[in-house]
């Protein structure tokens, strides 16, 4: 059984270090380009494990799959196919966005699972799909800079915050249209809140509106994105001067 902090879910974080490790030491004389081929070709195996993964919620007996729920607009299922683009075209902005959004949305994800998604078989489509999917995310979010492909800047904070909640602004439009038609229930990006989980419900208390709540988590995502960035930034520098 698999559920946050669990045996098994300290193990996926384990081999998701593990395999940046083994191939930082496998990637270490190959070329920029050879590593960006490497996790673009991952990423592409990502987007068929999240297809797959849908299909086998859909096919889930005690999972109940409504299609306009399931469609790819959480921060996580956007990464899935931003990854192998921001990967093969070399596109800074969207490595930006992966590495300090994706990342810590991923991580998040880990963190605060649903109770639909705790303590249920490891190797059921919930199991190995939830987790299997949030740290295949993960590893390749930090493949970006553990291969040496992105190197993060304090210019790129201010771009990611403006595009993630530009992003969280437009998929709340989308709740909103999917509520007024086919799915009451829509909730993409969290932004109606999240009942059930403690942290998300104590930040809609303090600011109980609507996606506008969500500005909260600025609090602490721009120390902690600037505390990631902080030791490529004096390199950088240090390299430079």
């Amino acid at each position: 059984m698999i559920a946050p902090f669990s045996f098994w879910w300290f193990f996926l974080l384990g081999t998701v270090i593990t395999a940046l490790v083994v191939l930082r030491i496998l990637l270490r004389k190959k070329s920029l380009d050879f590593r960006r081929r490497v996790i673009t070709c991952i990423g592409i195996f990502g987007i068929a494990a999240f297809i797959a993964y849908r299909f086998g919620l859909w096919a889930y007996p005690s999972y109940d799959f409504v299609i306009w729920n399931e469609l790819p607009l959480h921060l996580c299922n956007i990464a899935v196919f931003l990854l192998p683009i921001a990967s093969a075209w070399n596109v800074r902005w969207l490595q930006s966005y992966c590495f300090l959004n994706c990342s810590i949305g991923a991580v998040a994800g880990l963190i605060l699972a649903t109770e639909e998604f705790c303590n249920i078989p490891l190797l059921s489509p919930l199991g190995i799909g939830y987790y299997g999917t949030h740290c295949l995310i993960l590893f390749l979010c930090l493949s970006f800079v553990v291969f040496g492909i992105y190197v993060p800047r304090f210019r790129d904070l201010p771009i990611s915050i403006g595009l993630l909640f530009a992003s969280a602004g437009l998929i709340h439009c989308i709740n909103l249209i999917l509520r007024a038609t086919v799915c009451p229930e829509a909730n993409y990006f969290y932004t109606f809140g999240l009942p059930g989980n403690s942290i998300i419900e104590a930040v809609y208390n303090i600011l109980p509106y609507d996606f506008f709540y969500e500005f909260l988590f600025l609090i602490p995502y721009i120390p902690i994105a600037s505390l990631i960035i902080l030791p490529f930034e004096l390199r950088a520098r240090k390299k430079n001067a």
